[in-house]
């Protein structure tokens, strides 16, 4: 009996100690397996735990801040995301948590003031572009375009940007901005539940601007000599090539020709990724695919899947293509949208 007692004090001890050095990080790890499933009150009861053993750390205020406004209690989480905002090196990570309590609380100067510190920390973050112009548009305020536009400029990889942009842009009739927005976002995020709605945008804007009898006077964008080119080389591309209207098809030719055009009169004054990867395809042989997955997804699906079940090396050979080399926009090529 009393090795039986020993044993069980052993077993005591060895959990107490167990538990007194689990770390803030297994606490929140722990809590999140709770929070995944939709759990969000166990969620809650490890971290206020966790709390009262840590008293103050980052990871566990964060953690709470999250939780509760995933169980859509935002007052509850209002003081741990002041309590985030007050440091003076917010985490990146903590930074669109507290906005998304202020946003939820109508804590609007406190959302403007944390916003303002983190882009002095991290002036290079897409992310917080992305987020703010979201915010302001939110809210009916003026600068989201603003704040999406240094985004793209900030982190020209950063897809949010372009994706907030090209809908602005569509919404407010600047249709030859949206679309070049709309195809650079849809080459970084192409497997998104965003694509399908970016495509059939892109689509519709390219009908619209093809079927201009003025295209280079309507779409001028003042003092702005990349689009310029872009509108001219597109004029001299459009040529006879939409005599049976604009579909898949002549979107194709157009922009084949397109390339060349541009390759032969403006590639030395004007680096772009995107008319560099639509070269690249062409060199390959897998241009006709790309239109045929951007544009003739959307114009007909069924159309779409006859003509990869009749072209499945071509569509193959841009799945490898796509995966193999990912679309990325060098900080240089920024041309003042």
């Amino acid at each position: 009996m009393q090795k039986l007692l020993c044993l069980l004090l052993c077993i005591g001890v060895h959990v107490a100690s167990v538990a007194q050095v689990e770390t803030a990080e297994g606490i929140v790890n722990k809590s999140s397996s709770f929070s995944k499933s939709g759990d969000y009150e166990n969620a809650i009861m490890i971290l206020k735990r966790g709390e009262e053993t840590y008293n103050y750390d980052v990871n566990i205020t964060m953690a709470l801040a999250n939780v509760y406004a995933l169980a859509g209690r935002y007052k509850d989480a209002l003081p741990y995301a002041k309590k985030l905002a007050a440091l003076d090196e917010i985490p990146l990570q903590a930074v669109q948590i507290v906005g998304n309590v202020f946003s939820n609380n109508n804590e609007n100067s406190a959302y403007e003031k944390l916003y303002k510190k983190a882009f002095k920390l991290y002036p290079d973050s897409g992310g917080l572009y992305a987020e703010y112009g979201e915010y302001l548009l939110s809210k009916e305020k003026i600068g989201c375009i603003a704040s999406w536009e240094k985004g793209m400029k900030a982190d020209p990889n950063y897809a949010g940007n372009y994706y907030f942009a090209s809908k602005y842009y569509d919404a407010n009739n600047n249709i030859l901005l949206s679309t070049w927005c709309a195809e650079n976002f849809i080459n970084m995020e192409y497997q998104s539940t965003r694509t399908n709605e970016v495509k059939t945008m892109l689509l519709k804007n390219f009908r619209t601007i093809l079927t201009n009898t003025n295209l280079q006077k309507e779409y001028e964008i003042k003092g702005n000599n990349f689009f310029k080119a872009y509108l001219a080389c597109l004029n001299t591309a459009l040529n006879g090539a939409s005599a049976n209207g604009i579909n898949t098809e002549s979107l194709a030719l157009i922009r084949a020709r397109f390339i060349i055009i541009w390759n032969s009169k403006y590639e030395g004054d004007f680096a772009c990724k995107l008319f560099e990867y639509h070269r690249q395809l062409l060199i390959d042989g897998t241009f006709e695919a790309y239109n045929q997955w951007l544009f003739g997804s959307i114009e007909n699906f069924n159309v779409y899947q006859n003509w990869i079940v009749n072209n499945n090396k071509a569509y193959d050979a841009l799945t490898k293509y796509r995966t193999n080399r990912l679309y990325k926009i060098p900080v240089n090529q920024y041309y003042g949208l």
